[in-house]
């Protein structure tokens, strides 16, 4: 009779798969590596795409309003409370005033621009004198005052509106940390401007006007003809810091 045959199954010995698990362990791991590697790299690109974008954002806003003014000033002076600098420490108190002198560096722009009756983009809008009655230029403008300035590594942008009289309401009003409009509505009617955040610093130079190369004092400020300010960012994503900065050449009206 014909033996019959045996069958064998071919497979992975314990002594193969010892050698073989390891490999298939570290490249999985060099797999996924990989991919945790390209999506951080993908965010932070993101990320710093989104820093230049609101970077230059409140770069073309500071400059449209520097292109307004008619004046830049090394302190706002006296200020109604809760509009002061130290508006967050003390409310009640907060009269202290900005300025752009700090250890020989400016902290924030303060610029003066002439009221008007609608906002920028309103074709209807007209300059505001002072006095009562008829508006009547032979007054002089009047003017309000802008403050741009860094608490919390957030760039805002403060106004203040005089109360003296004018020939018309002003469309601009005067602005306050938000968390104060309530407890002092009869001064602050809307919140300040949040320009954005993740700023690490702002830098401000004067010049005497905008073909100069040599600053002037920050003291100097109100003989100055135009202005620079560069705005730095700095974010944590993913455990790596992203940083972005950004710099503007401006003049004021005249």
């Amino acid at each position: 009779m014909r033996a019959m045959a045996t069958s064998r199954q071919k497979g992975f010995t314990v002594v193969e798969m010892l050698v073989v698990a390891p490999v298939l362990i570290l490249a999985i791991g060099a797999f996924v590596l990989a991919a945790v590697l390209l999506t951080g790299e993908s965010i932070s690109a993101r990320e710093k795409n989104t820093l230049a974008y609101d970077t230059q954002a409140a770069l073309d806003e500071v400059e449209t309003n520097i292109n307004r003014a008619t004046t830049f000033l090394a302190t706002t002076g006296s200020v109604t409370a809760p509009q002061g600098s130290n508006d967050l420490t003390s409310p009640a108190t907060a009269t202290a005033p900005f300025t752009n002198v700090t250890s020989g560096q400016p902290d924030s722009l303060i610029l003066q621009a002439g009221a008007t009756t609608y906002g920028p983009n309103n074709v209807n809008r007209t300059l505001i004198y002072n006095g009562s009655g008829t508006c009547n230029p032979s007054n002089g403008v009047f003017l309000y005052t802008v403050v741009y300035f860094v608490r919390s590594n957030i760039l805002y942008k403060r106004t203040f509106v005089p109360s003296t009289t004018a020939c018309a309401t002003p469309w601009q009003k005067n602005s306050c940390y938000a968390s104060l409009l309530s407890s002092y509505s009869s001064v602050c009617k809307v919140e300040d401007d949040q320009l954005m955040a993740n700023v690490s610093n702002v830098t401000i130079q004067y010049y005497s006007d905008n073909s100069s190369t040599t600053p002037l004092a920050s003291s100097a400020a109100s003989t100055a003809g135009s202005v620079s300010m560069q705005i730095d960012t700095s974010k944590t994503v993913s455990g790596k810091t992203i940083t972005y900065s950004a710099t503007l050449r401006a003049a004021k009206l005249n």
